[in-house]
């Protein structure tokens, strides 16, 4: 987990969460799919996914949501943190 560190960093700086799980996977040669699990103060759990394109180095939003037994919540983009999500994955390369 000391790899990416960054990205729990990140989340905290950009989230106000603690990263809790971290999953990235090529759905081809030049697209990465990271999706995050995080949960905030009051105890909330969210998952936060996203496609890096590595030719354009652009994010591309899937869902930001939060889903507990009682509702669930879908949750707008937040530009700045895939940014630096991003530039964090495509600079550890």
């Amino acid at each position: 987990m000391v790899r990416h560190n960054g990205i729990s960093e990140i989340t905290k700086e950009f989230l106000d969460g603690t990263l809790r799980k971290l999953t990235m996977q090529y759905t081809d040669p030049d697209t990465l799919r990271v999706s995050i699990m995080y949960n905030d103060s009051n105890d909330y759990y969210f998952d936060y996914d996203m496609e890096i394109n590595s030719r354009t180095e652009l994010p591309n939003f899937l869902s930001h949501k939060c889903k507990t037994q009682l509702f669930k919540l879908n949750l707008g983009r937040t530009l700045s943190f895939e940014n630096a999500v991003s530039s964090f994955i495509l600079g550890s390369k």
